[in-house]
């Protein structure tokens, strides 16, 4: 196949089909510097919304675990147990968590707790952002909490 094209003295001059794909592949070899760079960046951005993922994974599945502990706690307190069996409780269903790691507070004391009022178990747990660039954007360790508040019978 033959390309005209005009020359610098103004007259046409033809290019084989040899030349012409010669001149596509330089044009398109000077653009590898860019195609590298544009890759990296996107490459970088992946990898961060990866990880974002995956911490959000991770304190989602905390904030779950957390909230199961505390009605599973409050399950048992309303049926008359004491602080110390609640705890255990809450700690036992808390799943893949440390045990040691849980903040739990109940709410009103033994002496305090009669037929008809609300018993109050919250469960805390502080989640640690592995990911340093994450770990700049939300504070570490986020701190998780699941409440629940059940009559007492």
């Amino acid at each position: 196949m033959l390309v005209l094209r005009k020359g610098e003295d103004e007259t046409m001059h033809m290019m084989t089909a040899r030349q012409s794909k010669r001149v596509l592949y330089l044009l398109t070899q000077q653009e590898n510097g860019q195609a590298l760079v544009e890759m990296a960046v996107v490459v970088m951005m992946l990898i961060l919304l990866l990880g974002g993922v995956v911490e959000f994974g991770r304190i989602l599945n905390a904030s779950i675990t957390v909230v199961h502990s505390s009605r599973e706690a409050a399950r048992v307190g309303i049926l008359g147990k004491d602080d110390d069996e609640i705890i255990r409780v809450a700690k036992e269903s808390a799943g893949g968590l440390d045990p040691a790691r849980l903040v739990i507070s109940i709410e009103p004391p033994m002496a305090e707790r009669v037929r008809g009022r609300e018993l109050t178990v919250e469960v805390g747990y502080p989640v640690d952002v592995v990911i340093p660039v994450i770990a700049n954007i939300v504070q570490s360790p986020f701190l998780v909490r699941g409440r629940t508040t059940m009559r007492i019978e």
